[in-house]
């Protein structure tokens, strides 16, 4: 009774995303499509879910895709995920085969 408080929280919405992989399942070559805006560097990083490889693209922030050779990677799953100025903002799952 009387008594009140207070809390405030920033909460930082982004539209940057990986929009699509294709294919998925791939075997050498893959598409992934994505969607940033108002970003300084931007990262596509594959991490195969046993830690046993990891890998960073730099991505082309004037640009909506890239092609990666995926020929040389291991068969599993990986996550795919969308680095922006630092901060990871989606992320997917790759079946390479």
């Amino acid at each position: 009774e009387g008594c009140f408080s207070e809390d405030q929280i920033t909460v930082n919405v982004t539209n940057n995303k990986i929009k699509d992989i294709t294919p998925n399942p791939a075997t050498d070559i893959v598409t992934i499509k994505y969607k940033i805006s108002d970003v300084v560097t931007a990262q596509i990083r594959l991490v195969k879910m046993d830690n046993s490889i990891d890998r960073i693209f730099n991505l082309n922030i004037q640009a909506n895709k890239i092609i990666l050779d995926i020929s040389t990677f291991t068969p599993g799953v990986y996550a795919v995920t969308l680095i922006c100025d630092g901060e990871v903002t989606d992320s997917k799952t790759l079946i390479i085969q």
